[in-house]
């Protein structure tokens, strides 16, 4: 990776968030651009590279709203199944323990 994108990649994890939004994982190198509303294949078939995209949004030529930090595991489990089973997992346990809770 040049270096020019590497510190704009490191700029936009400050701007982001520079840990995953689902699982917590922070290693750098796991970090990943997610489209927020599932656009990247769409752009990604008009020719825009990922560069540009985090370039725009460094710049603030491109508003944050629709992007967000995760890691390669999440960001490809959404990709694949439309959502991250460490969001559901999550998510049932937040149930359960808000229904113990409850009872108590």
């Amino acid at each position: 990776m040049r270096i020019k994108n590497l510190q704009y990649r490191m700029t936009l994890m400050r701007i982001l968030g520079d840990k995953c939004e689902i699982c917590g994982d922070g290693v750098r190198e796991h970090l990943t651009l997610d489209h927020k509303d599932g656009s990247g294949g769409a752009q990604r078939g008009t020719g825009r590279s990922n560069h540009k995209t985090i370039r725009a949004i460094v710049l603030g030529i491109e508003p944050t709203e629709n992007y967000r930090t995760l890691c390669m595991s999440c960001n490809a489990a959404i990709g694949r199944f439309g959502y991250s089973p460490i969001e559901a997992v999550r998510r049932v346990y937040e149930r359960e323990y808000l229904a113990a809770a409850q009872t108590i």
